[in-house]
């Protein structure tokens, strides 16, 4: 399932193409949460969550937010800083988007300073599936002991089913990087149609 990023004020000449394992745990996570819109790897999810640990099960209900409707920035390195660098306003204002399904309307730039954005914050995740709202206070009471459970989790998946996955996925990635970087070479950003080139089909969701 190919996935969109607006990159707003980026030059052609600032493209470049590269395999990220985060990315590929993203949408290997969103596989395993909506399973059900991704028929073809039922299976596949089925079984890897009956074999998990309930800890890993718990937090793909806790975190799911991250990773389902809109996807969170902290697995695009490359879009900011490492996440257990980021600084903890940037952090929380990342956060609070994917909490609110939506980059667009909501300005969270001092979400952990300014109690009129913790309102909207908690008023926007209110409308949305129980994760969100339980995400949205996590964040808002301990944004650092929040980002330590995101790292631990991760590094859970990693454990638990994602180390398997990538040694799997990853010389195709590759492969599709590559000719992602030719066409770039070749027909520039735009493309020959005018179009920018979509970005490579990642994760579970495509093998």
């Amino acid at each position: 399932m190919p996935v969109v990023i607006v990159l707003e004020g980026a030059g052609p000449g600032r493209f470049t193409v590269a395999v990220s394992p985060l990315a590929e745990l993203a949408a290997s996570l969103h596989v395993l949460t909506e399973h059900a819109h991704h028929a073809q790897h039922t299976s596949w999810a089925e079984e890897i969550t009956r074999a998990a640990p309930p800890a890993f099960r718990a937090g793909l209900r806790r975190f799911a937010p991250l990773w389902t409707a809109l996807r969170w920035r902290g697995f695009y390195p490359g879009l900011d800083a490492p996440l257990a660098t980021l600084p903890t306003d940037r952090f929380a204002e990342l956060t609070a988007q994917t909490c609110v399904s939506g980059y667009r309307g909501f300005d969270f730039a001092r979400l952990l300073h300014d109690p009129a954005q913790a309102g909207v914050l908690r008023r926007a995740a209110s409308g949305l599936p129980a994760p969100h709202p339980a995400l949205a206070e996590d964040l808002l009471r301990n944004p650092e002991r929040l980002r330590g459970d995101i790292l631990a989790f991760l590094a859970l998946c990693r454990r638990v089913y994602f180390t398997d996955l990538w040694k799997a996925t990853e010389p195709a990635l590759a492969r599709a990087a590559h000719l992602v970087r030719q066409r770039l070479a070749d027909e520039g950003a735009e493309g020959r149609s005018g179009t920018r080139p979509g970005p490579a089909v990642t994760g579970a969701a495509s093998r």
